[in-house]
C-alpha cells in the first residue's frame, strides 16, 4: 500500500491544478509616448528581451532604427505572436525617419503577447503582458 502511495506521486509536480493559467510574466511600462495623443508607449532597440505592461486599448509605437553606417540594414517589418490580444493600427498618422522602421500595435484583448522583427542576423522581441 504505501509504495502504490509512493508511486503514484512519481513524476507529478503539484505547482498548479490542472487547466489552470500560469500567471503573467513581470513587466514594467513602456517609455514615454512619442507621437499623436493615442500613443501610450514607445518601443525602440532598448526594449530588446523586455516584458512591457499595457492596458486593453492602449497602443504602443514601435521605432526600429538602423544600424549605423553606410550600408545598414533596416528591420524587418514588426510581426506579431498571439494576435488575438494585440494588432496593428495603420501608420498613417507618422512619417518616420529614413531608415527607421515602425508600428502601432493594439493591446486589444487581456493576455500575452509578442512583437518581434529582424535584421541581418539579430532579433528583436518584446513581450507585451496585456491586462
Amino acid at each position: 500500500m504505501a509504495l502504490l502511495a509512493v508511486l503514484a506521486g512519481c513524476g507529478h509536480s503539484a505547482t498548479r491544478p490542472s487547466g489552470a493559467l500560469a500567471p503573467p510574466p513581470p513587466c514594467r511600462s513602456a517609455a514615454p509616448a512619442v507621437g499623436p495623443h493615442f500613443i501610450t508607449g514607445t518601443l525602440t532597440e532598448r526594449d530588446n528581451g523586455a516584458a512591457i505592461c499595457a492596458k486593453v486599448g492602449d497602443t504602443l509605437a514601435v521605432f526600429l532604427h538602423p544600424a549605423a553606417g553606410a550600408s545598414a540594414s533596416r528591420w524587418s517589418p514588426p510581426a506579431l505572436s498571439g494576435s488575438s490580444v494585440l494588432g496593428f493600427r495603420p501608420l498613417t498618422s507618422l512619417t518616420l525617419p529614413v531608415g527607421v522602421t515602425g508600428a502601432l500595435v493594439a493591446a486589444q484583448r487581456k493576455g500575452v503577447a509578442g512583437v518581434s522583427s529582424r535584421r541581418d542576423g539579430s532579433s528583436w522581441r518584446v513581450t507585451i503582458v496585456v491586462r
